[in-house]
């Protein structure tokens, strides 16, 4: 028997499932109307502030296109750990479409997608893999990638996403 496993998380997002390791969690908080951030692209939603910092809020369906606006009613925020630690950005949201739950990963336990399941989404920057957990197809994104992809749109050192894929 295998005893090797990763704490995980599945955050429900609009139109995909993201797979997120339970240490790059900060917390989960109901949806806070964002500020706006001046010259930001659509899927920055605008900027919260979270325990003294000013936190980007960003929506994955928009940045992958799997959306093209969000539902913001009962909404909520997964606050994630920058893993680059920028000093500038230590932290950042997505925007989530219900309550996460636990899921306790083996090396068994994830599956490739069946190719009728394969979305257009492989290939993008942000991704790592979408794969078969369960049941359930989960996108595994890049959280060093997103991390700056998020600090740079938000706070405008690159140009947007469109124009780097």
């Amino acid at each position: 028997m295998n005893d090797q496993s990763i704490s995980s998380i599945v955050v429900p997002t609009t139109n995909a499932q993201l797979l997120l390791p339970n240490t790059a969690v900060a917390t989960m908080i109901s949806f806070v109307e964002p500020s706006p951030i001046k010259d930001a692209p659509n899927w920055i939603l605008g900027s919260i502030i979270w325990q003294n910092w000013q936190v980007p809020l960003a929506s994955w369906s928009q940045l992958l296109h799997l959306a093209d606006y969000e539902q913001l009613r009962n909404a909520r925020i997964a606050v994630l750990k920058a893993l680059n630690a920028p000093k500038r950005m230590p932290y950042f949201g997505i925007l989530a479409q219900g309550f996460p739950r636990l899921a306790r990963l083996t090396p068994d336990s994830l599956t490739d997608l069946p190719e009728e399941h394969a979305r257009l989404t492989q290939g993008h920057i942000a991704v790592i893999d979408e794969v078969q957990l369960g049941e359930q197809a989960v996108m595994v994104p890049d959280i060093e990638r997103l991390t700056q992809l998020v600090a740079h749109a938000a706070y405008g050192a690159l140009p947007g996403v469109a124009e780097m894929m």
